[in-house]
């Protein structure tokens, strides 16, 4: 590879030297991990052939890789099967021997020999981090005793960040063989398929550092029931069956001898008893004693004053801060690049992030401070101290030098997708990072660059994140055409993975987008692949399909907004229009009326508060679209609407046109005595219409002469009831408009701000180019990203021009709805 010059030291960007090692053997578990089949080496290594097999429970797909409009589905023409089934010979992969004797962790060790003993498969130690969970699980790995109690098929594994779908694909690698055209062609086996094969093996799986959902570990365990699991986590998982056992801090005793073992002698009287004190307050947890311990040997220090240093509410917290304040300014920045990516990195890229000579050197003394961690060549910093340091250090800077790097670097790789693949961790950890700091073009461009290694190295879960990151940036940057090319490339990894539902929901918004912009061969690939997206019926169960009556097909549509418009219209009767406003308010942002997935100002401007409004159209029309619906409440007898003054004598005159508001209260008037005459008895003929006012209360009063002729109905539109409610509505789509104008307010400050820092970095970089420390290709993603804030900060100004006349047109509204109900 040839070297490139770094940028001068006299730049603000932090320097980086792209000459690396290509010839770096990882296997697919991390470095310092050794796989053995028999007595060969493993070595997973993918090659790009530009077409890959896709062996399904039920199918076979053949997944072209060479179109860029995205990746295309065929029917592979295979002259002899692909079979996949378990391994025949014995899989032993372990790691590490320890160097030193354990301690402590003998009650554990007797625990997990007594669950082996007593046939138990599910077995785990959980605990706080760095308590020495991953020094117990490489003890039991070399235990004679353990090893004998397994079967023998034994895989070691670090879980971090791994889904159930990768570990499969890692189980999958190690106790799996196949056979047929296999040879020349690569193949990815669907989870579904991993499972039906591997489900009568017996293996035994060590897990370390595993942090998925405690759902997900059942999902897994229950799949494999013939896997014996010994699980290393900070959280329990099983309850009421195996074996769980919960390690805490090292006994005194035994945090003395780590002393003693860091110091490398015995202590002076003093020294024990400072010592006893620093691991008290450390609560005996291994990695804060050993990295005091160090730091007395390092800086040359006492015991007595370390341990006096750390007395305080946080004593690790003030352990770290006191180390971190005696490094040296190299020793500082390999720290803060390392915590600034959060991953295990080689040495060579850290010297290229920092500019650094004599990294090694760095990297042995902080190694032996213990403030990293050391996994085969590679290095990360230890949590705490991590911790500590994005409390204090702005890492922004670092991060974003660092995504300047491995896009470099993963355009030098684009040939080589094993080796993107071995960076995957950081890739995923760069892409999530630059998400938060909405750098839409670079997450866009590093995806296409790293997607292959992904598909090729068959961690489709990994490359299905790679695709919702470019999904993201796309939308963000409203590039319809890279929308339409990541929902393509989604909906495939669906169909792969058979998720066919998923797939077809995909591959149709990525037809329906290319539709739009007329791009032909974009159509004719995600209809290529769209025809794959159907399920596979077995031809020995065939079945007919009748078509559905017409009240079936649209019974389902009228149950489900029927109900709203009846439960409205039952809270409009019963006068509850303040519950109605926060019924109607909540189906605001849910009612499927509603387009919510938008990107148009115009359509967030025009959702604002629409459902309330088409509520309110129902409720008026309730007397012409249902005149026979009866009260809530019927009685037997018609009831006369009441007067202020109660009548004596009931006369032959009927019941007069009733006001618009009725009196539901019983006056404060004393009722009259009644007269001699008998009240003449009602009728037990009904009112045959019934009114929109509500019942009110009865009096003491006599009942008067009912009349043989209806009440008229009243107009329920000019109601002051419906005026209110309206006007309830239109004041809340008012706050909504003027919540919004805030919003575009607030994005507009956001990008301007952005927009200087991005026009300063151009022409930083326009400078950075004319010295040949970056390429053209970078320039023109900051002039790209200028561009993009820019079309922001318009499209927020026309938005707010639009809201604010929406604003002036709801207000007159308001006014309107005030004069008539005053």
């Amino acid at each position: 590879m040839n070297q490139q010059p770094s940028p001068d030291s006299s730049s603000n960007q932090l320097p980086f030297n792209q000459n690396l090692q290509q010839n770096v053997k990882e296997s697919t578990l991390g470095g310092g991990i050794q796989g053995i089949h028999g007595n060969d080496n493993v070595q997973l290594q993918a090659v790009n052939t530009g077409q890959i097999i896709v062996i399904n429970t039920n199918r076979k797909l053949l997944l072209d890789t060479d179109n860029s409009k995205g990746f295309v589905l065929k029917n592979p023409s295979l002259q002899k099967p692909i079979l996949l089934r378990p391994i025949s010979k014995p899989v032993k992969v372990f790691p590490p021997p320890l160097t030193r004797p354990l301690l402590d962790r003998k009650d554990g060790v007797k625990q997990v020999l007594d669950a082996l003993k007593a046939s138990e498969r599910l077995i785990e130690f959980y605990g706080q981090e760095e308590l020495g969970k991953t020094t117990l699980l490489r003890y039991l790995a070399h235990h004679p005793q353990i090893n004998s109690l397994l079967p023998d098929k034994m895989l070691y594994l670090c879980a971090h960040e791994k889904s159930v779908e990768g570990l499969l694909q890692d189980f999958c690698d190690f106790f799996c063989e196949n056979e047929g055209e296999i040879e020349q062609i690569n193949s990815y086996f669907s989870p579904n398929k991993i499972r039906q094969v591997l489900k009568e093996t017996q293996a035994a799986v060590l897990l370390d550092d595993v942090n998925l959902p405690r759902k997900a570990v059942v999902e897994l365990t229950n799949a494999l029931p013939n896997f014996i699991f010994i699980i290393a986590s900070s959280e329990r998982y099983f309850w009421g069956e195996g074996c769980s056992i919960m390690l805490s801090g090292l006994p005194l005793n035994d945090s003395i001898i780590l002393v003693k073992r860091e110091l490398g002698r015995e202590l002076t009287l003093e020294e024990n008893s400072a010592a006893e004190a620093l691991c008290t307050i450390l609560n005996g947890h291994p990695q804060q004693i050993l990295k005091a311990a160090a730091r007395v040997s390092e800086e040359n220090i006492s015991l007595v004053k370390v341990s006096q240093q750390i007395k305080s509410t946080s004593p690790t917290k003030a352990l770290d801060w006191e180390i971190l304040k005696s490094l040296s300014q190299p020793q500082r920045l390999t720290l803060e690049t390392l915590t600034a990516l959060g991953t295990w990195l080689l040495p060579e890229q850290v010297a290229a992030l920092t500019g650094l000579n004599h990294l090694q050197t760095i990297l042995e003394t902080l190694l032996k401070r213990n403030l990293v961690q050391i996994n085969g060549s590679r290095y990360k910093v230890t949590r705490t101290v991590g911790e500590t340091l994005e409390q204090i250090q702005n890492l922004t800077p670092l991060r974003e030098n660092a995504l300047s790097y491995f896009i470099t670097w993963a355009e030098q790789h684009q040939s080589v997708p094993h080796r993107i693949f071995e960076e995957a961790d950081t890739i995923l950890q760069i892409l999530q990072q630059t998400v938060v700091a909405g750098r839409w073009t670079d997450i866009l461009y590093l995806c296409r660059l790293v997607e292959n290694a992904f598909v090729f190295s068959r961690r489709w879960e990994m490359w299905s994140k790679v695709l919702n990151y470019a999904l993201q940036a796309a939308r963000a940057m409203d590039d319809k055409a890279a929308e339409a090319w990541a929902l393509h490339q989604l909906g495939t990894c669906a169909l792969c993975r058979e998720n066919i539902n998923l797939s077809r929901e995909l591959l149709t918004q990525a037809l329906n987008l290319r539709e739009s912009l007329g791009d032909e061969i974009g159509i004719a690939v995600t209809r290529q692949n769209l025809n794959f997206a159907s399920p596979v019926i077995s031809p020995s169960t065939p079945t007919l399909t009748k078509p559905k009556p017409l009240l079936q097909e649209f019974l389902p549509s009228f149950l489900y907004y029927g109900k709203y418009i009846a439960i409205s219209g039952m809270l409009h009767v019963l006068g509850f229009p303040l519950v109605l406003s926060i019924i109607s308010t909540f189906y605001e942002y849910h009612s499927p009326l509603i387009p919510m997935n938008s990107n148009s100002p115009q359509n967030d401007v025009n959702k604002v508060a629409k459902v309330p409004y088409i509520l309110v159209d129902l409720i008026s029309k309730k007397n012409s679209s249902f005149p026979n619906l009866p009260n809530s409440q019927s009685t037997s007898q018609p009831t006369p609407q009441p007067t202020s003054q109660p009548t004596q004598q009931p006369t032959s005159q009927p019941t007069p046109q009733p006001t618009s508001q009725p009196t539901q209260q019983p006056t404060s008037q004393p009722t009259p005595q009644p007269t001699s005459q008998p009240t003449q008895q009602p009728t037990s003929q009904p009112t045959q219409q019934p009114t929109s006012q509500p019942t009110p209360q009865p009096t003491s009063q006599p009942t008067p002469q009912p009349t043989s002729q209806p009440s008229p109905i009243p107009k329920v539109n000019n109601s002051p009831s419906n005026l209110e409610i309206q006007l309830l509505f239109a004041r809340n789509r008012l706050n909504a408009l003027e919540q919004y104008l805030l919003e575009q307010q607030a994005i507009i400050q956001e990008n301007e701000a952005a927009l200087t820092i991005a026009e300063r970095q151009v022409k930083r970089f326009s400078q950075m180019l004319e010295a040949g420390a970056v390429s053209a290709n970078q320039i023109d993603r900051m002039i790209l990203e200028v561009q993009t804030k820019k079309s922001k900060i318009n499209n927020a100004k026309n938005a707010i021009k639009r809201t604010e006349t929406e604003i002036k047109k709801v207000k007159l509204k308001i006014k309107e709805l005030q004069d008539s109900s005053s």
